[in-house]
């Protein structure tokens, strides 16, 4: 299954401005990637203008998905956002975005991936059309900055990024759960 894919969801310029105010703010995480947690959400801590757009975009990500995956009635929630950046040498393996081991919270899962550059060679994101990892059996991308792409993040969805050639990948990455406690 293949994810959907919005382009132009913001201006390119929108874009590079968003990953111009975040990337000074980001720090290299326990897995080496250079990131920034962005959830939850204050915007009133925030005053500059870039800030505000920054804000503003990713609750317009937030509404578009649950509008589009119709979260009232599938009760889901925002879970977490994070800006990730990766530089030459970086890559995601195969991986779905669902977290095994939860009772249902595999099967009500989602994301969403804002791309905020493309000055990088490799780095293109994969999905999978089976669960074998076979990169021969997958779809690559390869969006322009504010391209968004969602899909469910559950066992359907496997993927992986390229590993980065030269340049910086940069995101902003959006995980959905469900809110819905288990019926006794």
């Amino acid at each position: 299954m293949q994810p959907t894919v919005v382009d132009n969801f913001i201006s390119e310029q929108l874009a590079k401005d968003i990953n111009g105010y975040l990337r000074p703010k980001s720090t290299i995480n326990p897995k080496g990637l250079i990131s920034f947690q962005l959830h939850p959400l204050k915007i009133n801590e925030f005053q500059d203008d870039n800030s505000k757009k920054m804000h503003k975009t990713v609750e317009f990500i937030i509404e578009s998905i649950k509008n589009e995956f119709n979260f009232l009635n599938l009760n889901l929630e925002i879970d977490r956002v994070l800006y990730q950046v990766l530089q030459k040498g970086d890559e995601l393996g195969w991986h779905t975005d669902a977290y095994g081991g939860v009772d249902g919270y595999e099967n009500n899962y989602f994301s969403a991936l804002l791309y905020l550059t493309n000055d990088y060679e490799g780095g293109e994101i994969l999905f999978y059309n089976d669960s074998t990892g076979d990169k021969n059996n997958s779809v690559s991308y390869k969006p322009n900055p504010g391209t968004l792409i969602y899909f469910k993040g559950d066992k359907n969805y496997p993927h992986s990024v390229n590993k980065v050639l030269s340049g910086e990948r940069a995101n902003i990455i959006l995980f959905f759960k469900s809110n819905k406690k288990k019926e006794a």
